[in-house]
């Protein structure tokens, strides 16, 4: 691991808790000189014992400080450990959601990027704080067995250079092992995202329905346990594997104590070792290979903390979207202008969309239509700044849009997307996601507007249980149908104050007396903000202004109505198909 890795974790860690970390790491090091320090003042005590120097009760008397002063040092440790666990837990979670707001949204189209948030887990603070101890403790007994190496270096240098051999040994084996399952896991991570796939499906309300009604239960089942199985199976064969390298190391350690023990009782036979240091000797014989395991130990759980660190400083170093200091922003005469637009996804070799260019002029009512795959959501995410452009340029009053504050360009929006968000949230406040800044204004006035914004919507239903709260996480949740989730949408884009309306596929959830109604008022929603609207139903197309016709991203075709109508073209085409099925079903 680089030094620079090590020094954003101990930022990260003072950052959020620097008094807590200098105090815990103290009674760390106090730790490490704990063991041998009490080994050597045994040692002393029972040379005392059988001297007829005495000396006895002054000794007794270091033995138990010592021993006392080691008992509350190991206290402290403990409680140390929770005051940083404690204070960073609430402090960390903050700063990694933070991040996650300002993630770029074209970063979340990387199968990288959604590996990375993967492994980096869902309480990566647990990781930085378990990293934290790793190091102590591996920090800690590298001090303990200097200490021990000391001692052992009276009775013979060639022990102490026999040990330091075996020890060095055994890290070997033991990185070794631990690179093994640590390929492993790398390697499983797009199974494991699977099987969380299975998983959600079945916790999943609509999902299990339809697997119901389909009697597919058993086959999602069967598909999750064969993966599980085959995860489950190369993790054992792994796990065996690398257990046999591991013991490779603990045969050099117990060779090493073989010598040891040699030495050892030649020694007190030839009268060179008195008996406090021999009973020191054999005692710490067995601690000291304690210490070695430990480190061992510990500095595999270094290793595996550190491939955590990796993915974490990996998701804090995702771009972000740039903030720039602007003022409000409002559409003028120059509109929104593309120019020459043509953009493809991460990972992919397809264009999305192609040499795209159109003005959108203030207060103009534009549908977009094509088929599924041509282009028309990813042209929305682009006006909005959601993804930058990989050639030309997306102008805002004749400005580069990536000129402006993103948060100002934001609000310039109101948009609904085909997979909008369902918040288990009061139904007040569900509306009121359309527009925050606006919570700071008195409840009754809220109200009024949320009230508004329902009607709007098509939502009157729910005006008269603004403080019901929604979904199954509240005793007292209600559940509303698809159509009254995507009438709660259009009321939260109604909600705010923009410059823009962008409805995407706004009436799939809705049944047709809802479906006419919308489009009955949809020129009534226009009177204060422009509106682009995306529907595969070209019945729409009476009530705009203007429609651009994409076709495997590639904009082919641009009018109104009546002019498409007359070029014969791919509108055409499209709306006598979508004709000719309602004469069909209406004979």
């Amino acid at each position: 691991m680089k030094r620079s890795k090590y020094m954003v974790i101990f930022k990260v860690l003072f950052w959020a808790c620097g008094k807590e970390m200098v105090g815990y790491l103290l009674t760390m090091v106090c730790t490490a000189f704990s063991g041998p320090a009490l080994l050597f003042f045994r040692g002393r005590v029972i040379d005392a014992a059988i001297s007829e120097k005495g000396g006895l009760p002054l000794e007794m008397m270091y033995f138990s400080v010592v021993a006392f002063l080691s008992l509350l040092i190991t206290y402290e440790n403990s409680m140390g450990k929770q005051r940083m666990k404690r204070k960073l837990y609430g402090q960390f979670s903050a700063k990694v959601l933070e991040k996650f707001s300002k993630i770029q949204y074209a970063a979340y189209e990387s199968e990288q990027t959604l590996n990375i948030i993967k492994r980096m887990g869902n309480a990566p603070q647990e990781n930085i704080l378990q990293f934290f101890n790793a190091f102590l403790e591996l920090f800690s007994e590298i001090i303990s067995a200097f200490c021990y190496a000391i001692v052992f270096a009276s009775l013979s240098v060639w022990c102490m250079i026999l040990g330091l051999l075996a020890f060095g040994i055994m890290l070997f084996f033991d990185f070794r092992r631990m690179r093994m399952m640590a390929n492993l896991y790398d390697k499983q991570t797009q199974e494991e995202r699977l099987m969380e796939s299975y998983e959600q499906m079945l916790g999943n309300k609509a999902a299990v329905y339809d697997l119901r009604v389909a009697g597919a239960v058993d086959f999602l089942l069967k598909k999750r346990k064969k993966l599980s199985d085959l995860i489950v199976k190369e993790r054992y064969c792994r796990t065996i594997q690398s257990q046999l390298v591991y013991e490779y190391g603990d045969l050099a350690v117990v060779a090493w104590m073989a010598v040891i023990l040699f030495f050892l009782v030649d020694s007190f036979i030839k009268g060179t070792v008195t008996i406090g240091l021999f009973v020191t000797l054999v005692g710490s014989l067995s601690q000291i290979i304690d210490s070695f395991r430990k480190i061992g130990d510990e500095y595999s759980k270094l290793q595996r903390r550190i491939m955590f660190l990796d993915y974490y400083l990996s998701f804090m170093r995702l771009d972000e979207t740039a903030e720039r200091e602007s003022g409000d922003l409002e559409l003028e005469e120059e509109g929104i202008r593309f120019e020459h637009v043509t953009f493809t996804y991460p990972g992919k070799t397809q264009s999305a969309l192609r040499d795209v260019s159109f003005v959108m002029k203030p207060r103009t009512r534009l549908a977009l239509v094509g088929e599924n795959g041509s282009g028309k959501s990813t042209l929305i995410k682009l006006m909005c700044g959601l993804y930058k452009p990989d050639s030309g340029r997306i102008l805002i009053n004749g400005r580069d849009m990536t000129k402006f504050d993103s948060r100002a360009l934001i609000r310039n929006f109101s948009v609904i997307f085909q997979d909008y968000g369902r918040y288990f949230f009061t139904v007040q406040e569900n509306v009121e996601l359309g527009d925050i800044e606006k919570m700071s204004r008195s409840n009754e006035q809220r109200e009024g507007e949320v009230k508004a914004a329902l009607h709007e919507g098509l939502a009157d239903e729910l005006a008269g249980k603004l403080q019901q709260p929604l979904g199954n996480l509240s005793e007292d949740g209600i559940e509303l149908s698809g159509g009254q989730w995507q009438r709660l949408a259009l009321s939260r884009a109604c909600y705010r104050d923009s410059e823009i309306l962008i409805l995407d596929e706004p009436t799939a959830s809705l049944d047709p007396v809802a479906e006419n109604e919308l489009y009955a008022n949809f020129i009534g929603m226009m009177e204060k903000r422009s509106c682009i609207l995306i529907s595969h139903r070209l019945a729409v197309a009476r009530y705009v202004d203007r429609i651009l016709v994409l076709q495997r991203g590639e904009l082919i075709e641009d009018g109104d109505h009546e002019s498409l109508m007359r070029k014969n073209g791919v509108y055409a085409s499209m709306y006598y198909a979508q004709s000719h099925w309602y004469l069909q079903e209406t004979v």
